[in-house]
């Protein structure tokens, strides 16, 4: 790897075992096409990276594969690090795309799109396990507002990616037609992240 990815670089050094830690917690395959649609440039950029990871890039399972969630992780940071210049607001941006792309794929469209608020945010707390495996999210729903915990070994999720979950909650909540929604990050923690999430309908 080199300069141009600081924040991929510190967090694979830091990680036991780096590109290979955590192998039992995976996520979906889908999740990287999407990114892939919105960051077609990204197959430029494979160029010293650890050998799984250019792989993914350039040999991306199908859809309904689950890969290994640092993987995944690791392609988020380069979109951090290259697309986005590591700015939070572009960041923040291209999450959001890449999330209603996937969220509006007609399978997820057709539960989202017939769901009020309330049932949305439960949905999207059992739809979590379609997407991950291994990172446990806890959702509590209070009348027209909800928190939502995840909960990962030290360092799996960091900090640069808390916004691209809170980007994932939104768009599944604008796809339902939940406009008024808002998704706000409470606590970025290295083994845990909280969320807020309040709607009016």
């Amino acid at each position: 790897m080199s300069a141009a990815t600081p924040t991929l670089s510190a967090y694979l050094a830091a990680l036991p075992g780096g590109i290979d830690a955590n192998p039992t917690f995976v996520q979906k395959a889908a999740v990287t096409h999407s990114l892939l649609q919105h960051w077609p440039g990204l197959r430029d950029h494979t160029a010293g990276l650890p050998p799984p990871l250019a792989s993914l890039i350039t040999a991306t399972p199908p859809s309904n594969v689950w890969i290994p969630e640092v993987h995944g992780m690791s392609l988020w940071l380069l979109a951090w690090d290259i697309h986005c210049g590591g700015d939070p607001h572009r960041f923040h941006e291209f999450s959001m795309r890449v999330n209603r792309s996937l969220l509006q794929s007609p399978m997820y469209r057709m539960v989202f799109g017939v769901l009020g608020g309330r049932l949305t945010v439960r949905t999207i707390g059992v739809a979590w396990s379609s997407f991950h495996r291994g990172v446990v999210q806890h959702l509590d729903l209070d009348g027209l507002s909800a928190t939502i915990r995840l909960d990962f070994p030290t360092g799996l999720v960091p900090a640069a990616l808390a916004p691209s979950y809170a980007a994932a909650y939104q768009a599944g909540l604008e796809v339902a037609g939940i406009a008024d929604a808002r998704v706000t990050m409470v606590d970025v923690g290295p083994t845990r992240i909280h969320y807020s999430v309040a709607w009016q309908s």
